[in-house]
């Protein structure tokens, strides 16, 4: 333009040592065509015709500097996009994903990337990665990926007691022992083998007749179950704190025991042995009181023990006694015996 030449040359081009090739009109040109020249500075070159008269021309080269970004945009593996904070990117995957051979797919501004893109990565540990620029210069991000735990099934974990001392057959069932691995919440589904069922967490349930039921427990975490599968022994039976069978091992004082009485179930009958096991001329004599019925049975045979039976009892807690004495004063071995159907 005029006298003034200027060039754009690429970015980074090195300015200190270019050997430009001049065309003109005249007949000479300094500095020389074809000579390296420093075009740090705008250099001049005067061009001089044949009759001795000058022209000076003002060159100007700009080299643009060379690009410094250097950025990851985006970062995916398979579908999963990571999330990209500052220079840390995190990834969620899926449960289970084996994460020692993932290929991530890297899109970036700069010249290069490393580890190279599209190749399979260990992501056990953070990844970081490189980003170069065009004037070299370097960004790295790290790159972490997470993959949760996979789901594991709930423990089912059931038990059941019956309850003392009434009619009904009523059994207490607890579940609250069940648990979850990873902490999820469960629900609960109670069988108890009689076509009655339950999803309270401790429920109790009243059979209508004794018998052995096959119940179960199933617990679910909302995808996975895991099922505790236990018999129900519904049943009469009698208990005594403090024990039904007694002896004096020798025959020449009393003993007795003193507790409770609880009747399940139906109502029971009693029966009161009053036995001699050794001792010639002894006598055993047995008492049995429930509550303030006094039973008594005696014998000084040996072989024919003295019988006593009780009223009919029905359910529930009684207080008793049951004591056995040596009248007669002679050594011997006698026992109170109590027994029920």
């Amino acid at each position: 333009s005029g006298t003034n030449i200027s060039l754009t040359l690429p970015a980074g081009t090195d300015v200190t040592a270019l050997s430009p090739s001049i065309t003109h009109t005249g007949a000479s040109i300094n500095p020389t065509s074809g000579v390296a020249q420093d075009f740090t500075s705008p250099v001049s070159y005067t061009v001089t015709a044949a009759d001795g008269t000058t022209q000076v021309y003002s060159v100007t080269v700009t080299a643009p500097a060379l690009s410094s970004t250097k950025a990851i945009t985006a970062f995916t593996i398979g579908t999963v996009n990571g999330i990209i904070t500052g220079t840390n990117i995190s990834l969620t995957l899926p449960a289970g994903t084996d994460v020692t051979s993932l290929i991530p797919n890297v899109i970036y501004t700069g010249i290069s990337v490393s580890p190279l893109n599209n190749v399979a990565q260990n992501f056990t540990n953070p990844v970081v990665y490189t980003i170069t620029a065009a004037d070299a210069s370097t960004q790295e991000y790290t790159v972490t990926v997470i993959v949760p735990a996979a789901n594991q099934a709930p423990t089912a974990v059931a038990t059941s007691v019956q309850r003392t001392g009434i009619s009904q057959y009523i059994f207490d069932f607890a579940g609250d022992s069940s648990s979850d691995p990873d902490s999820n919440p469960i629900t609960y589904l109670w069988d108890f083998g009689d076509g009655g069922s339950s999803t309270e967490v401790n429920p109790n349930h009243t059979y209508t007749t004794t018998g052995v039921y096959n119940a179960s427990l199933t617990v679910s975490d909302g995808s996975l179950t895991n099922t505790s599968s236990f018999t129900v022994n519904a049943r009469d039976f009698v208990i005594f704190t403090e024990g039904s069978n007694i002896s004096d091992t020798f025959g020449t004082g009393s003993i007795s025991v003193t507790g409770d009485l609880i009747i399940t179930g139906s109502p029971t009958i009693f029966t009161l042995a009053a036995t001699l096991i050794t001792g010639v001329g002894a006598n055993s004599n047995a008492t049995f009181i429930i509550g303030s019925t006094q039973y008594n049975a005696n014998t000084s045979n040996t072989s024919v023990p003295g019988l006593r039976n009780t009223i009919s009892y029905s359910s529930g807690i009684y207080t008793y006694t049951l004591s056995v004495i040596n009248t007669s004063g002679n050594s011997g071995i006698i026992r109170a015996v109590v027994t029920y159907p």
